[in-house]
């Protein structure tokens, strides 16, 4: 029974060996996709960057705006050259305004002189033109380029100085010839006044059209700018649009890689888990040889005990050795057999351990560019402070249930020994009484006994300490989320 029970324990974990192994291939393929998804998305993000530097540089180089500026230097050139043209005009006017106030002070001398002579009065001497008549007036300069007004000084016409020169008759006195000189001056003046308020009225005349021009240069000029401004807005918001919506792709892109490495934490975390079960199965099969050391131990003792006894004691240790022997090379063959499956089941986990690193460096190494844009690691880092606390209860549960296990062991230990002593204490006692009929008789049954009992309950307990780890173990992988349920 004892034999049956260590088989039906060593087939289970193997069964658990063959279940950890499918587990961690499926682990490793899924870290290969998670890889694979990865590199993908990171090849879609440098896409999108370059597809929003194109949009950036098309928008900071744009025609449109090229065009926006030609115009509006244009623009700023007509206002320059109507600008100097105002300027030239304002010059030449004010010039042709000192001109003629200095032709009408010269007129009203002439006049005051005429009238004098002609009153019979001495000459007066010459006189200058007085000051208000050199400089130009204020509103001579205006922008507003309306004409000037008339000057207000009486001119006579040419016809008047006829009859004064026919009245003269034939004595024609020196005072009347000064007199007629003057009315012919007055009158050539006063036809150069005629010539200068005619220039002056067609400057004025070029002034208002260069100032219509001028306002039509700068209506059809504002309104391209403002179809160009309105054009270039509705681009900027095309590309805008744009430009957001490659953000939403690179920040989706940016969640699915943190959602690939928290996968990858998890993988890896699993991987921990289960060489840590490999551990842990290393530890019980140290147990197990040392109860097969026990087992030994004992065995001697009682070869020490019994000494040279009868025919029937020899053969119950003949028995009970041959059985230790069998049981001690069945456990071996068994931890041999297990050692060799956990020693490729740990070289297989270490390997993919190691790509698991491998490919965790890879990504971490990638990650540094891409660390800055992402900004929603407190979302995974709450997941994984969760997922560590979850991991940790469960490490707990199972390092209180392992407790639980050794105590029971413990007990069941002590259960095994004190029979054990108390048969030991009742043979010293037949031996001490020297009973004839129950000499050879009695000692070979009662250590067939003893065999008996030591090698079942040495067995039960190896098989029971195989059967009991393999199923802590297999319900401390289903309460991590490693083992099946």
């Amino acid at each position: 029974m004892a034999q049956a029970l260590s088989a039906e324990e060593f087939q289970r974990m193997q069964a658990q060996l063959l279940e950890l192994r499918t587990e961690n291939y499926r682990l490793s393929d899924e870290l290969r996709k998670n890889g694979a998804e990865l590199l993908g998305l990171r090849q879609r993000v440098q896409a999108l960057d370059k597809d929003l530097a194109k949009a950036n540089k098309a928008l900071s180089k744009s025609k449109k705006a090229q065009e926006v500026e030609a115009l509006l230097g244009e623009t700023r050139m007509l206002q320059g050259k109507l600008q100097s043209q105002e300027d030239d005009f304002r010059l030449q006017n004010s010039t042709l305004l000192r001109e003629l106030a200095k032709l009408c002070a010269q007129i009203e001398g002439l006049e005051e002189e005429n009238r004098r002579l002609r009153q019979g009065e001495p000459p007066g001497p010459p006189r200058d033109p007085p000051a208000s008549a050199e400089a130009p007036p204020d509103g001579a300069a205006d922008d507003s380029g309306a004409p000037l007004a008339p000057t207000d000084a009486p001119v006579e016409p040419p016809g008047e100085v006829q009859p004064a020169e026919e009245g003269a008759g034939g004595d024609a006195s020196p005072k009347e010839l000064s007199v007629l000189a003057a009315q012919a001056e007055v009158a050539q003046l006063q036809a150069e006044v005629a010539k200068l308020t005619e220039k002056l009225r067609k400057k004025q005349e070029s002034f208002l059209q260069l100032q219509a021009e001028k306002e039509t240069l700068l209506r059809d000029s504002r309104t391209e700018a403002e179809e160009l401004r309105v054009r270039q807005d509705e681009e900027f918001r095309k590309l805008q649009a744009q430009n957001q919506r490659l953000q939403q792709e690179l920040e989706s892109a940016a969640q699915a890689e943190v959602e690939l490495q928290e996968r990858s934490g998890a993988l890896a975390r699993e991987l921990q888990e289960a060489q840590a079960q490999r551990d842990a199965l290393d530890a019980q099969l140290q147990a197990c040889a040392g109860e097969r050391d026990e087992l030994r131990r004992r065995l001697a003792e009682a070869e020490a005990a019994c000494g040279e006894s009868e025919r029937g004691r020899q053969q119950a240790q003949e028995q009970l050795e041959r059985q230790a022997q069998e049981h001690a090379a069945a456990v071996r063959a068994r931890a041999e057999q297990h050692r060799a499956e956990l020693e490729g089941r740990v070289g297989e986990l270490q390997a993919a351990l190691g790509d698991a690193e491998r490919q965790r460096e890879l990504q971490e190494a990638e990650d540094r560019a891409l660390r800055q844009e992402l900004k929603d690691v407190r979302d995974g880092q709450r997941i994984l402070e969760k997922k560590g606390s979850a991991a940790l209860k469960d490490l707990k549960r199972q390092l209180q249930l392992e407790r639980r296990r050794a105590d029971r062991l413990q007990e069941r230990l002590q259960e095994l020994l004190a029979p054990s002593r108390a048969r030991s204490g009742l043979e010293e006692l037949g031996l001490e009484g020297g009973s004839p009929g129950r000499g050879p008789g009695g000692d070979s049954s009662s250590l067939s006994s003893l065999g008996r009992d030591g090698s079942a309950p040495g067995s039960t307990k190896v098989g029971g300490a195989w059967g009991g780890g393999g199923a802590a173990k297999g319900r401390g992988l289903r309460g991590m989320g490693v083992w099946p349920q």
